[in-house]
């Protein structure tokens, strides 16, 4: 960078300061991010927004709770449209799709603020879209919990932070989201 054929000299700023201190202080901290430990149980966690819908999936005690991912995405025209109930369930299902390869096979909880999706399985005759997502689910094993909107924070931020990329490619990746907590 500051080398004799280095066609450029380094503008060693204020604001490059700042940055390079962001950027060695966020080396510095634990990891956002951390591995799955497959002998603990999961947790999942869900929102739905007027825009998007988001998930998280945790490990650990609820005081201390371990991020391993984190997915969201913008939602389509047609899905804009669903009701509440809906884009909730739908929140579920496009999660537990996108989370199987750590979810299948073992059991764990999905956390929704969504009140009505803890009866999920007595309403699934009451709407044919909830009943096809529903039957989509079968191959997993869950217990679906309510949690306040409180405990449901990272879910319901990434469901509204949701890129204006084109329909299905907005998504919200760690690297986005540890960016946010660090600033």
């Amino acid at each position: 960078m500051v080398g004799l054929r280095s066609p450029n000299r380094l503008q060693w700023t204020e604001q490059a300061k700042i940055a390079f201190w962001d950027v060695q202080n966020a080396l510095s901290q634990d990891p956002v991010l951390h591995n799955p430990d497959f002998n603990q149980q999961f947790i999942v966690q869900t929102d739905a927004s007027e825009r998007g819908i988001g998930a998280v999936l945790l490990q650990g005690p609820p005081s201390e709770r371990r991020l391993v991912a984190c997915i969201s995405r913008k939602l389509f025209p047609r899905e804009v449209r669903y009701s509440t109930i809906e884009k909730e369930c739908l929140a579920v299902k496009w999660a537990l799709d996108s989370l199987k390869y750590y979810l299948l096979g073992r059991e764990f909880i999905v956390e929704t603020d969504h009140k009505a999706l803890q009866w999920l399985e007595r309403m699934k005759d009451t709407n044919s879209r909830i009943t096809r997502w529903y039957l989509a689910m079968q191959p997993f094993r869950f217990v679906v919990q309510y949690v306040p909107g409180k405990a449901n924070a990272t879910a319901d931020f990434l469901s509204r932070y949701v890129s204006e990329a084109p329909e299905g490619g907005g998504s919200v990746m760690a690297s986005d989201l540890a960016t946010q907590q660090i600033r």
